[in-house]
């Protein structure tokens, strides 16, 4: 029988018992369901205490006409002096991780102390009682940042979670409201209760593969402090560079007309018009819910009235004939091939927006499109900015030439990959 569906411990049971980032649970959860199975063998001698006989009539605890008072009282001392010798023990090898589960309780019976006149319920509820007791007292209130930080990155680990000490730092810091290197500040403030039933709720989350910036619902992206939720894919730093390539190539103008198609977060539009204030940006997403994410960041980074967003589809031709007399256009599109979405990460495929991953087909239906269409939209000597997925550097600089651009150059990412593909008109 499990622990939790023991019928006379299910309601009883301190929540922190079940603590997902305490790994000393598991083997206090076992200390006790070993006790559960020796309780109920109600005709076992369990242990032979040695300890000196304290009275010599025949008694019970419980089902007895008798109760050797004296003696009771006696083992319930000795029993705690026991338990607070074994605590300290416990403290001293494995800090405050630990919390106590005491198991042993005695009865009288002919002279002698043993287990098999107990009443299993009895024991349980002495069991469950001191583990609520000084799990709470003992445990709880001082689960420090530092112990906090510990335990989890243990257990997202064990879970397959990659970075798993940056993952549960930044889950922890943001409860905390704090920035990730604030917490090596206050490594020894301890977590109220409320704090630690979010942070253990954001570690299952977690732990099952849902999104790191979904959980705290905001990314940092180019400085920048950006909101994001299921319906825009997330930020990476990939894409940073993109903007910073067009950052610095674009500084000196005094006059900028950029299109940003497939908006998602906002990211790139407001990172550009943040740190080209010249520019005039306007940015479409087939998303409205992605749209209201982009304007509610524009807002957030003091944007709102700087960048314009508007749903559009960027495959309807009387969305292209309106869009015209801009000097750049940039696009970090849906490029996942439909082969390929079936072996990106869980993270991917399970909670990011699908039509923001792939294009349901090769890879380049978007790449396609825009660079056809980017002669009626950019003015003379127009410039285009692509994010390009691993492998399609070649194909997606192919697709430009035949569509007439020049000086046509790719730039890698941090790990080498061909990322960045730009075309002049």
């Amino acid at each position: 029988m499990h622990l939790s569906n023991h019928p006379s411990i299910q309601l009883s049971i301190h929540p922190t018992i079940l603590s997902a980032a305490n790994p000393a649970t598991n083997f206090q959860i076992l200390i006790i369901e070993e006790s559960l199975k020796y309780f109920d063998k109600k005709n076992e001698d369990l242990i032979e205490d040695t300890i000196h006989p304290t009275c010599h009539n025949e008694s019970r605890l419980v089902g007895g006409s008798r109760t050797c008072l004296a003696s009771y009282l006696l083992c319930i001392a000795f029993n705690y002096f026991l338990f607070l010798v074994f605590f300290f023990l416990i403290f001293l090898f494995f800090g405050t991780n630990f919390k106590p589960v005491p198991i042993l309780t005695r009865s009288c019976s002919n002279g002698k102390l043993n287990f098999k006149n107990l009443n299993s319920n009895v024991l349980i509820f002495l069991t469950i009682f001191i583990n609520n007791f000084f799990g709470k007292y003992l445990m709880n209130e001082i689960l420090t940042v530092l112990k906090a930080v510990e335990l989890s990155a243990e257990y997202l680990k064990k879970k397959g979670i990659d970075e798993a000490r940056p993952n549960a730092e930044l889950l922890l810091a943001n409860i905390l409201n704090c920035k990730r290197l604030d917490l090596y500040l206050q490594f020894d403030r301890p977590l109220n209760e409320k704090e630690k039933q979010i942070y253990r709720e954001h570690l299952s989350r977690r732990a099952n593969g849902e999104p790191l910036q979904y959980i705290t619902g905001e990314v940092e992206f180019y400085g920048l402090t950006l909101k994001v939720n299921p319906s825009v894919l997330i930020p990476r730093p990939e894409t940073e560079l993109l903007v910073e390539k067009i950052i610095k190539e674009n500084k000196e103008r005094e006059t900028l007309k950029i299109l940003d198609v497939g908006t998602g977060s906002g990211n790139i539009a407001i990172a550009l018009k943040a740190n080209l204030p010249n520019a005039e940006i306007f940015s479409i997403d087939i998303s409205e819910k992605a749209i209201e994410t982009a304007k509610a960041n524009a807002e957030l980074n003091g944007l709102a009235e700087d960048v314009t967003f508007e749903t559009a589809d960027i495959f309807d031709e009387s969305v292209v004939a309106e869009l015209h007399g801009f000097d750049i256009i940039v696009s970090n599109p849906p490029y996942v091939s439909k082969e390929e979405m079936e072996d990106v990460q869980k993270e991917i495929k399970d909670y990011e927006p699908r039509e923001a991953v792939t294009d349901s087909a090769n890879g380049l239906k978007f790449f396609n499109r825009i660079s056809s269409v980017a002669k009626m939209i950019l003015n003379e000597n127009g410039k285009i900015y692509f994010e390009v997925g691993k492998g399609e550097s070649e194909k997606v600089s192919a697709i430009l030439n035949e569509e007439g651009f020049k000086n046509i150059e790719t730039q890698k990412d941090f790990s080498g990959i061909p990322r960045i593909v730009e075309g002049e008109l």
